[in-house]
């Protein structure tokens, strides 16, 4: 029971792309090494879906048992690795957009942190499997009372691109993107798709737009037009898709993530 054990660590992890704030998709594994330890001094890994917690079963109290794992093992660390799915790079913010993973110390703590927010360093690395490495110092294990940690991911930001495909042959004067809260975008020009077919493309000026869940924007496409002289505008289309993280390009000269919409009107 783990009312048995006494916790020495706790790891509260969160995704800023979740409703819930929580991707409960991630795996956490000990290292070999650790895991040999924990295996030999009874420690016991109880693991959720927002991140996991650490106890130990021994009649001593937290700051002897420590000490005596590490005078008796030579160890000064212990390690998780955290692995996830392909959907978890496809709404992660990484940095210059590479493949790699973030390390993370209870040494390194945000500034002004109430929370002992852990600071991510990223590593790249294309075939590592894993997205995060914690490293547990005994040491501060030892010195910090508070054994509560958080570790913060972020969603992706990203640019909207949406490219209408004419295909009712309408005749359409001026077409513009109207958005609720509002959201800018460059004046639309023709493009033509890798299909052949011609498509008119808007482009959101702000590029940082963070993927999430459930979508914060409304977005419908409008038609301007005009008679005995008075504007007026209608709607094209009620409802415009939200980004899917799937699919997107990486604009290399900025190096900024697009979203990529296809819609036919």
């Amino acid at each position: 029971m783990v009312s048995d054990y006494t916790k020495i660590f706790q790891l509260k992890v969160s995704h800023s792309y979740y409703d819930s704030g929580v991707c409960d998709t991630l795996i956490y594994e000990p290292s070999n090494r650790t895991k040999e330890i924990f295996n030999r001094y009874q420690f016991k890994t109880n693991i959720g879906a927002d991140g996991l917690s650490l106890f130990f079963l021994s009649k001593n109290d937290r700051i002897t048992f420590l000490n005596y794992i590490m005078k008796t093992t030579g160890e000064r660390i212990l390690e998780y690795t955290v692995s996830a799915n392909e959907q978890f790079y496809q709404v992660t913010q990484w940095p210059d957009n590479k493949r790699g993973y973030f390390n993370t110390i209870t040494s390194s703590i945000k500034n002004n942190s109430d929370s002992n927010e852990l600071i991510k360093s990223f590593k790249e690395a294309n075939n590592s499997g894993i997205v995060a490495k914690i490293t547990l110092n005994i040491e501060d294990l030892l010195n910090n009372p508070d054994v509560d940690y958080v570790l913060k991911f972020n969603a992706k930001s990203t640019q909207l691109s949406y490219a209408f495909i004419n295909n009712s042959g309408k005749h359409f004067k001026k077409l513009y993107i109207q958005s609720i809260p509002e959201m800018n975008f460059f004046a639309p020009y023709n493009i033509v798709l890798e299909n052949g077919q011609k498509a008119i493309c808007f482009i959101s000026e702000n590029t940082e737009i963070q993927l999430s869940q459930t979508p914060k924007y409304q977005l419908n496409l409008y038609e301007e037009n005009e008679k005995l002289g008075t504007k007026r505008k209608q709607v094209v289309f009620k409802g415009l898709p939200h980004p899917n993280p799937s699919v997107y390009e990486i604009v290399k000269q900025e190096n900024i993530i697009r979203s990529l919409m296809y819609v036919y009107i």
